[in-house]
């Protein structure tokens, strides 16, 4: 038989633990907003109803970006993206 490995690629578990680590970042910005939220209204002076919408807009955002970014991914160089938006977002 033939030696037919298929070569893996190099720092694939880097990759991983950073993108899990990325998400977790992303993930805990709205667990932590859930159990502000009761602190937010009184130092904002609003109401419930006043706070809703300005914490839903990001979700907004995001569910109407999605089909995008999955759309660049299939396209273009993930890491590409990944650095892109990450510059963009940081500045």
């Amino acid at each position: 038989m033939e030696n037919t490995a298929i070569a893996k690629p190099k720092r694939r578990w880097l990759s991983v633990m950073a993108l899990s680590a990325a998400a977790f970042v992303d993930s805990s910005e709205n667990y932590a907003l859930s159990v502000l939220r009761s602190r937010m209204y009184p130092s904002l002076g609003l109401r419930v109803g006043q706070l809703g919408p300005v914490l839903g807009i990001s979700d907004l955002i995001r569910t109407i970006t999605l089909p995008l970014w999955g759309w660049a991914a299939d396209r273009f160089s993930r890491k590409a993206l990944l650095v892109g938006i990450t510059g963009f977002w940081v500045s």
